[in-house]
């Protein structure tokens, strides 16, 4: 096997170092937005659930007056 130089062999560290940081950077960006849509789908959910409950209270809120003929 040819021995590459050692300049070249920095070089090619370098590269290879500065990829691995471009992924990593990358890889925390993807879970960052990830972290903020999972967030959102909660809060989301949540909302729901607080307008569902409003519209059972209003409902039976409703249902309670007696109407008549």
């Amino acid at each position: 096997m040819m021995r590459l130089p050692l300049i070249t062999r920095r070089r090619a560290q370098d590269a290879v170092d500065l990829a691995t940081a471009g992924l990593r950077r990358q890889l925390e960006q993807a879970r960052a937005e990830a972290a903020r849509e999972r967030n959102h789908r909660h809060r989301a959910a949540a909302h729901a659930v607080q307008l569902a409950e409003r519209l059972d209270e209003v409902t039976a809120a409703n249902q309670s007056y007696d109407v008549g003929p």
